[in-house]
């Protein structure tokens, strides 16, 4: 809900089809494991990583 616009603006096309966006902040070692859970649990979730952080925005 706090997340600026443009953060969001890649992901629109997804978004008007419906789909669901989780964003999750996670430390970077337990990165492969958390993408690794996520595939087990949901085989058609695509996970992407981002350059930006929350403290990076002020939030």
């Amino acid at each position: 809900m706090n997340i600026p616009e443009h953060s969001l603006s890649e992901f629109r096309a997804e978004l008007s089809h419906g789909e669901i966006l989780l964003m999750v902040d996670v430390p970077k070692k337990c990165l492969h494991e958390i993408e690794t859970l996520i595939h087990h649990k949901h085989s058609a979730a695509d996970c992407e990583g981002s350059s930006w952080t929350l403290d990076l925005m002020g939030i």
